[in-house]
């Protein structure tokens, strides 16, 4: 469970004796296993949740259940006109419907996840002597808009996809993906499908395709429910990659339970 612990970007700078007489070298990392909080006037200390390593973890165990339930569902050929078709019985219904749950969640918890990474990212890395950063966002048919790193997180007239391909790169000091980059458009496409699943029109739009809810539910079963967090963890990996700053402990740990989750369903 200490993957979900948060991590700072906080280190020792000096060799230090703790109060049990260990030594602790300056350079080591800071990790705080209890901090305080107030909610509704009540102090409580609890360990500080990394909320983008429990909505990501979510998001592949629900990718997992989904990917087993398929293996469950049974699809038949229709005698009218050879259709495929679910079968309709309780218990396939309701494999089908808890499918379609688990592969939505996965899908918002991506997202959410990516985005809490991106917002913590700002206020951690965004920092030069102890100072906020300026950032530039680029605006169709406007001028640049010039930010402040500490003033993104809570900026909501910031969409997701500037924090992601314009901001987050210039914190991480890492090459901005092309336009036209496969893994940038795939990230894209999950952020509409994540709109999808928080607005569900009666007509969603995904990659500039419309289509009726009905037809949503079919890709839900046809496409591959590992495919939200593995498209995340490879922008998260992207920018690590193409950084000095060394990638978190949970960003690995989620790689590895990716494969292992992809493994058990096979």
């Amino acid at each position: 469970m200490k993957k979900f612990i948060e991590e700072t970007n906080a280190f020792v700078t000096e060799d230090t004796i703790l109060f049990t007489g260990q030594k602790v070298e300056a350079g080591a990392r800071i990790t705080i296993v209890s901090s305080q909080g107030t909610y509704n006037g009540m102090n409580m200390r609890i360990p500080p949740p990394d909320f983008e390593a429990l909505m990501l973890f979510s998001a592949i165990e629900s990718a997992r259940k989904a990917e087993e339930l398929k293996k469950d569902i049974i699809i038949s050929q229709s005698d009218f006109d050879g259709m495929d078709q679910i079968e309709t019985n309780n218990i396939n219904h309701s494999n089908f419907f808890t499918m379609c749950q688990h592969v939505m969640t996965a899908v918002a918890f991506s997202i959410s996840a990516i985005e809490s990474w991106a917002n913590k990212s700002f206020i951690t890395h965004g920092v030069k002597s102890g100072e906020p950063i300026k950032l530039t966002m680029k605006r169709p048919n406007k001028p640049d808009k010039i930010i402040f790193s500490n003033k993104i997180s809570s900026d909501s007239n910031i969409p997701i996809r500037p924090k992601l391909f314009q901001l987050i790169p210039q914190v991480f000091n890492a090459n901005p993906l092309k336009e036209h980059s496969t893994l940038k458009q795939s990230v894209i496409s999950l952020v509409e499908e994540r709109n999808v699943v928080m607005h569900m029109q009666s007509i969603v739009v995904i990659d500039n395709d419309e289509f009726e809810r009905i037809s949503y539910a079919i890709k839900l079963l046809k496409v591959s429910s590992f495919n939200a967090p593995e498209t995340v963890l490879k922008y998260i990996t992207y920018i690590y990659d193409k950084s000095k700053i060394n990638e978190p402990a949970w960003v690995s740990l989620a790689k590895k339970e990716l494969q292992i989750s992809k493994r058990k369903v096979k």
